[in-house]
């Protein structure tokens, strides 16, 4: 009779071990689909615009010394400083912001959500 009471209380241990994981287990699963699905995803695009001389020409003209715009950085690389620096830029139907010119070209960065009713798959 000992034995069989043994077996049985082992038998439930063993039971309420593996329930315990499986829990953990599927607690687990949810949590990370949940999170996996409701993840907002924000893309920063970034890019370089081939070097257009008159554009880059008209940017050059309306360097500053003080305030806020265009400041040359004396190494023939422009930089766009202040609170209200006014370097937006219409380009591909979206607004960009000018971060500055150098030898490669115009820097720009886009930073605002791309579609925010598109799915993630």
């Amino acid at each position: 009779m000992r034995r069989r009471h043994r077996l049985r209380r082992k038998d439930i241990k063993k039971r309420r071990a593996v329930f315990i994981i499986g829990i953990f287990a599927i607690t687990f699963l949810l949590a990370s689909g949940y999170a996996a699905f409701n993840t907002a995803i924000n893309i920063n695009a970034k890019g370089n615009l081939k070097q257009n001389l008159i554009t880059v020409n008209k940017l050059k003209q309306s360097v500053v010394s003080s305030g806020d715009g265009l400041y040359n950085n004396g190494d023939g690389t422009y930089t766009y400083k202040g609170a209200n620096p006014d370097n937006y830029l219409s380009f591909e139907g979206s607004t960009w912001r000018i971060l500055g010119i150098d030898n490669q070209g115009i820097k720009i960065i886009r930073d605002e959500k791309l579609n925010t009713d598109m799915a993630y798959d």
